[in-house]
């Protein structure tokens, strides 16, 4: 073998940091009886890990960082269009409802021009009343001089 593909014992946290994984991951591949490893006379247990191991471990490890990144960024992308969504339905509906209001306005606009008409004929009706009542409340002499 030469220098760069010999096996080295490392303690657990180096070992995860040569890897790129977690030192709980290097425990569990432990468990499993994915790496070798062994208990020294401090009692910490070494890991024996290759270069070659090392290096085909970050390169998996960097293959699945971008697509995770990729998924982190898809859920993002659509989070910000689920809200865009909703932020056009609020302007939408925001749109409605002002012209919804501009028609009400309208609508009060026409009646009260209505009502105004109404009352401007009452007003001619009323005042051709009272001259007529004016005239029929002369006495006879009045309407015979004028």
């Amino acid at each position: 073998m030469n220098d760069d593909q010999s096996p080295a014992w490392l303690p657990l946290g180096e070992a995860a940091r040569r890897l790129g994984i977690s030192v709980d991951a290097v425990r569990a591949r432990v468990r499993r009886g994915l790496v070798e490893s062994r208990r020294g006379n401090d009692g910490k247990v070494s890991v024996l890990i290759t270069t070659a191991q090392a290096t085909t471990e970050q390169a998996l490890v960097d293959d699945e960082v971008p697509s995770r990144l990729r998924l982190d960024l898809d859920e993002a992308r659509a989070e910000v269009d689920h809200w865009r969504a909703r932020a056009h339905e609020a302007e939408l509906a925001a749109a409605r409802a002002e012209e919804q209001a501009r028609a009400a306005q309208a609508v009060a606009v026409a009646e009260v021009a209505a009502v105004r008409a109404e009352v401007a004929v009452k007003d001619a009706v009323i005042g051709e009343l009272r001259r007529e009542l004016e005239w029929r409340r002369r006495s006879w002499w009045r309407k015979l001089i004028g």
